[in-house]
């Protein structure tokens, strides 16, 4: 996990009586990107994934971005192939946890699952895609990947309750929790044969 110029913040010395105001998507942007272009059939690709706060205040985001359905902080990648056909995923992972919600505030947990991003504060985190997930990965040819990421924030029930908070307490922090949805960039992929790449 990356971050820069972004610092740790014990969110409970920061509690406010006034009321979070949701965001909207344009408030965060994603922006992800590959080592290099052109990769042989069948072979794991790396993609960076960069969260940047684009407001002009500190944001409540998720210290985790995963491939992984949770509502926390969720990144769902697309391929396009040439044609204009799209395939997501077809290996679905989905994060639950089934430990009882605390009886009292986690702040360990708190800040181990959020962060305070700041304005141009950028998060990032590498994750991997690859030809079980994406058949098209196993096929010559050229491809365009985003994704799409998404988060329902820590003002959402199961979220705040997962780190011992009430709503009373996960709405009385200073800083607004991010939601919503928001695409990335699109970056373009070519899978090629072993035997070319080696060339």
């Amino acid at each position: 996990m990356l971050i820069k110029g972004a610092f740790f913040l014990v969110l409970f010395i920061a509690l406010s009586p006034c009321a979070v105001r949701p965001q909207v998507p344009p408030h965060i942007e994603v922006e992800i990107s590959i080592q290099k272009r052109a990769y042989g059939s069948q072979v794991p690709i790396d993609v960076l994934v960069k969260l940047r706060n684009r407001s002009n205040r500190g944001l409540v985001v998720s210290n985790v971005i995963s491939d992984s359905d949770n509502t926390e902080g969720y990144v769902r990648f697309k391929l396009t192939n040439k044609q204009g056909r799209e395939e997501y995923s077809q290996v679905q992972m989905i994060s639950d946890e089934l430990a009882p919600f605390p009886r009292q505030p986690d702040w360990r947990r708190l800040l181990g699952k959020w962060i305070v991003l700041y304005p141009k504060d950028t998060l990032a985190s590498h994750l991997t895609i690859n030809d079980a997930a994406f058949p098209f990965l196993a096929t010559p040819g050229e491809y365009n990947l985003s994704c799409e990421y998404s988060s329902a924030g820590l003002s959402y029930p199961m979220n705040y309750r997962n780190v011992g908070l009430t709503a009373q307490q996960a709405a009385s922090f200073r800083f607004s929790s991010w939601t919503g949805k928001v695409q990335s960039n699109s970056v373009r992929i070519e899978i090629v044969s072993r035997a070319a790449l080696s060339k």
